[in-house]
């Protein structure tokens, strides 16, 4: 007899790519820093890829830790841009507002 699996769930018990984008997402959304919640994820092939800016590269390794342990379905890519206070410049937002 065969296992039902959800659409979502390959037969080898790992997450799809839609599936795995929007769990990583979730994880992100809920992280306790606030600039992480702006982090976005597409599935290229076989790659979680993380995109958006964050004010640290400390918080670009939290979100890449975040999403490898979240997914193990893909490799990561972190595309994550670092831009710093001075970058920003004095009236530029820290946290990019989310559509």
């Amino acid at each position: 007899m065969s296992a039902v699996l959800a659409p979502c769930i390959r037969s080898d018990g790992k997450r799809t790519g839609s599936a795995a984008r929007e769990a990583v997402e979730r994880v992100l959304r809920k992280a306790s820093y606030l600039a992480l919640r702006s982090v976005r994820c597409e599935v290229e092939g076989d790659a979680l890829i993380l995109k958006g800016s964050v004010p640290s590269y400390y918080l670009k390794q939290i979100a890449q830790t975040h999403a490898s342990q979240e997914n193990s379905a893909h490799r990561i890519v972190n595309e994550i841009e670092v831009i710093t206070s001075s970058a920003r410049g004095p009236s530029a937002p820290l946290v990019a507002e989310i559509c």
